[in-house]
């Protein structure tokens, strides 16, 4: 049981290191395309000639894609804060 015991726990740390390293790709890849949109919004509600019904859309866009920002961030602390503590 000792030996089945221990080849199992091995199967988990790789299982384990797997999903880490799934989430800490799939987070930065979601980063990238989350500061396009934050910097578009941005710029376009700071155009003067933007109506105010369009920025209320993108004043919309821009705070869903903070919040998403701030799950990927969370995502990618903890996932390094996972891999630190092995």
């Amino acid at each position: 049981f000792d030996v089945t015991a221990k080849v199992r726990e091995g199967e988990l740390r790789v299982a384990n290191d797997i999903k880490d390293r799934f989430l800490a790709c799939v987070s930065h890849e979601l980063r990238t395309p989350l500061h396009g949109i934050l910097g578009l919004s941005n710029s376009l509600v700071a155009n003067p000639q933007c109506p105010p019904w369009t920025k209320r859309t993108l004043t919309t866009i821009e705070t869903s894609a903070m919040r998403l920002s701030s799950l990927v961030d969370d995502i990618l602390e903890a996932t390094e804060c996972m891999q630190n503590s092995v």
